[in-house]
């Protein structure tokens, strides 16, 4: 008697999990809440959840309700493809979010054998070679992120050389390649390359070696302890010349850890700057919520699984793949703009060109 109670208990409860299940929606985020890309991991996943309450308000996904399962990528690629394998196999994702230029790369094998689709965002890097059909990519698009800057250094600046700073891992190669031909084709001859190992604190012979290089301008890629490293002994150094990169140029770490070096510094990016019903209500909820004020970082983080969300209810209303449902989304309220996958699994957003003037992003062109 004691082992049918018991049986019908279990029955009850693989029962009740999987009428749950059929209720609800599962979206996992393998998220770089520690390490050098927490700030930006952090603040993208405020996003999500922002945007995964605004989408259970409005009656989830065609009435089941969305969870938000996360884990920790620690920014690294161990601590990625953990997460991941726990997100699919383990919470039985119904699609996935990933945050960061180590995660990106580190997750493509996995996602090619588990065939989840999975959007990446807040990463650098387009790995356009052997990427799984199931990983996209919902950032800045390399390839003209590189050419907007590289152009503006040429007819803007007025200057013909750069000197290149990248990380030497598989995304700063990457990233090293799309800076070369970007300054290819604008007439940007590129001086000086050096690499830089971004785990490691002792950058002063890097710095060194850069500054021998006489550098007017130097194109400074990376985030994160080491990178900032790099910066700060070169400040030491006395550098006066101008340094131009990316969005994380911007970052409150780079900014408050180099001495000054990213003041006045130009970089390629997009702006949270709307001034319409939409945005501010973001805007406000977002301060409500969190008790700061929303950025691009979170926007992006919002952008990218308000999204998801617009596919999942597209998928599942037509009865159509997931991937096949990314391309084919209609009208979505987006923050940075009405950037969606057409022709590729990679957005083109529209980007401009902005300057930190005393710690703040102004746009310039």
């Amino acid at each position: 008697m004691k082992k049918l109670f018991l049986l019908l208990i279990l029955l009850s409860f693989l029962f009740t999990s999987c009428q749950n299940k059929s209720d609800e929606i599962i979206i996992g985020g393998a998220i770089s809440l520690t390490g050098d890309n927490s700030m930006q991991g952090n603040r993208g996943l405020n996003g999500m959840l922002l945007a995964i309450d605004i989408a259970n308000e409005q009656g989830g996904i065609n009435g089941k309700t969305i969870r938000f399962v996360s884990e920790d990528t620690q920014t690294s690629a161990k601590g990625a493809i953990t997460a991941y394998t726990k997100l699919a196999q383990i919470d039985k994702a119904d699609a996935i979010i990933t945050t960061g230029d180590v995660e990106f790369q580190a997750i493509n094998d996995i996602t090619n054998k588990s065939k989840k689709v999975t959007l990446a965002t807040i990463c650098s890097g387009m790995l356009e070679k052997d990427r799984s059909p199931y990983l996209f990519r919902y950032c800045f698009n390399e390839k003209i992120q590189d050419a907007i800057l590289m152009n503006f250094v040429k007819n803007d600046m007025h200057k013909d050389e750069i000197t290149l700073l990248y990380p030497n891992s598989l995304w700063g190669k990457e990233i090293e390649e799309y800076n070369v031909l970007g300054a290819k084709q604008s007439g940007v001859t590129i001086g000086h390359k050096e690499t830089y190992d971004p785990n490691s604190l002792d950058q002063k012979a890097v710095a060194l070696r850069v500054n021998e290089s006489n550098p007017q301008i130097i194109c400074a890629r990376g985030f994160g302890s080491g990178f900032e490293a790099v910066l700060k002994y070169l400040s030491e150094l006395g550098f006066k010349g101008v340094i131009v990169g990316d969005i994380t140029i911007s970052l409150p770490g780079t900014i408050n850890n180099t001495k000054g070096m990213v003041e006045g510094a130009y970089y390629v990016s997009v702006d949270l700057k709307g001034d319409d019903e939409f945005t501010n209500e973001y805007k406000k909820k977002y301060k409500e919520k969190y008790k700061e004020e929303a950025s691009v970082w979170d926007a992006l983080g919002y952008d990218t699984c308000s999204y998801l969300i617009a596919a999942l209810k597209y998928s599942e209303k037509n009865n159509v793949s997931l991937s096949e449902a990314l391309h084919s989304v209609g009208d979505v309220k987006l923050l940075l703009g009405d950037n969606k996958f057409e022709n590729s699994n990679d957005v083109l957003f529209n980007m401009s060109i902005f300057q930190n003037v005393n710690g703040l992003p102004k746009i310039i062109k």
